[in-house]
């Protein structure tokens, strides 16, 4: 039901921090290792949006280092701007 509140209620920039974050409580990453392993598409389809847009909001980020893109895994290097988001969410796109 969580998952669902999410596709609802929240906008792209919130439910994508969310879900990475919740993947990496749920795989309980060395906090020096922020690595998950999942392609785009998986994501996209686990948060409900174009596997396009999550490409250009995880660029986006990048762009400010808060993520970094690797081959099937993104890599949380500044989890805490996300945290933010997740937790207060974002009419705009950051």
């Amino acid at each position: 039901s969580d998952q669902v509140e999410q596709v609802i209620l929240q906008d792209l920039p919130r439910r994508l921090a969310s879900a990475l974050l919740g993947l990496t409580d749920k795989r309980k990453l060395e906090p020096a290792s922020r690595t998950i392993a999942i392609t785009q598409q998986e994501i996209s389809e686990m948060v409900g949006m174009t596997r396009e847009s999550i490409n250009k909001q995880l660029r986006a980020w990048a762009a400010r280092n808060w993520v970094r893109l690797e081959h099937g895994a993104i890599v949380l290097l500044d989890p805490e701007p996300l945290r933010a988001l997740a937790e207060a969410g974002s009419d705009d796109e950051m």
